[in-house]
């Protein structure tokens, strides 16, 4: 077993969903309120099933791959609904040891994908754009994203990096910037942060701030669109 598995510990949140605790963060992947309630809430009912209600083709952004649940969610839910097709290039510096990833019980949360498919996930090459099912492409980028330059190209991002206590340098109007430019107008970032000044940073690049009932365990969840240009 790789010795960085030492510093990742498998947790299980009140919905009986796991989570991985990271000794090198100091922090849960997820909220112990329920990891697949947290991510379904925020990331499918806010984030992409809003963005699909105008869109049959899709492209998102994920900063923060960790477990890969957001990405089985949505490929889970694209499975179930043929008529929409996803292009999905999530971001990841420190990917989470593959050893662990059959340790995590996501599967019973996906119905409508094969039993592995959080392996398929973890297991596909890094920086290279795969077809993992009829409508669903992935591509992970093994990179920091302060380090990325990004074309006007993406209609949604999922934006689930560790708290601005653990990590400041991702929630900053500079990086801010760089992703209200990677959104197509009418674009839309989400989020779990609803911090003041992660609201003030966002708008003053340009989003227009929405404030959403939270899953459980958190009052507010955030969603920032980039307006149609003038």
């Amino acid at each position: 077993m790789n010795e960085n598995s030492n510093y990742f510990k498998i947790l299980t949140t009140n919905d009986g969903s796991n989570s991985i605790y990271s000794d090198f963060q100091k922090s849960l992947f997820h909220s112990i309120h329920g990891a697949v309630t947290e991510s379904n809430h925020i990331f499918i009912e806010n984030g992409l099933k809003y963005s699909l209600k105008n869109l049959n083709s899709i492209r998102v952004l994920e900063m923060g791959l960790g477990s890969g649940l957001n990405i089985l969610l949505t490929w889970n839910y694209l499975q179930s609904n043929p008529n929409f097709t996803c292009t999905y290039i999530s971001i990841e510096e420190y990917p989470i040891p593959i050893e662990l990833v059959s340790q995590i019980n996501y599967a019973r949360y996906a119905s409508s994908l094969p039993i592995n498919s959080l392996q398929i996930i973890h297991q596909a090459k890094w920086n290279e754009l795969i077809r993992l099912s009829e409508n669903f492409s992935l591509k992970k980028v093994s990179a920091n994203i302060i380090n990325l330059s990004f074309q006007p190209e993406f209609h949604l991002i999922y934006y689930d990096a560790f708290a601005p206590e653990v990590q400041p340098e991702l929630w900053t109007t500079e990086l801010f910037e760089k992703l209200y430019q990677s959104l197509l107008p009418n674009g839309t970032l989400i989020t779990y942060c609803a911090k003041g000044y992660v609201k003030r940073n966002l708008k003053k690049v340009g989003f227009k701030i929405e404030s959403l009932p939270g899953p459980p365990g958190k009052r507010e969840i955030t969603r920032a669109i980039k307006p149609t240009e003038n």
